[in-house]
Formats: structure tokens, sequence, C-alpha cells
């Protein structure tokens, strides 16, 4: 099972609580992550309309 299936976010309770993983377990695969902000680019103007706020004009 891949790393990916077996620290799905959808069933990582369960499995930490079932005792298929442990936290540490779980740390040490969340700190292997790489850091993905640098991908990200943020709209700021759609979030600002999808929210419903006006903007004040400067």
């Amino acid at each position: 099972m891949s790393d990916y299936m077996k620290f799905d976010v959808r069933v990582i309770e369960r499995k930490l609580k079932n005792g298929e993983i442990t936290k540490e377990q779980y740390k040490k695969y969340l700190n292997s992550l790489e850091e993905a902000s640098s991908y990200a680019e943020i709209d700021e103007d759609a979030i600002v309309k999808d929210a419903g706020i006006k903007k004040k004009d400067s």
C-alpha cells in the first residue's frame, strides 16, 4: 500500500484509533511531504468576490 493511501486524510482518524498506524508514523509522513506553498497562486480578488465582500476603493 502506498503512503498516499496509507495516510489518506479521509481515513486517518480511524487508522490512528484502530492502531493501524501510530501518531509517530503519521508525523514522520507529514514531515516528509514537500512544502507546496510556492506552487500556489492566490487570486485575492476572486476570494473577495466569492465571499460577497465589497472592496473599498483606495
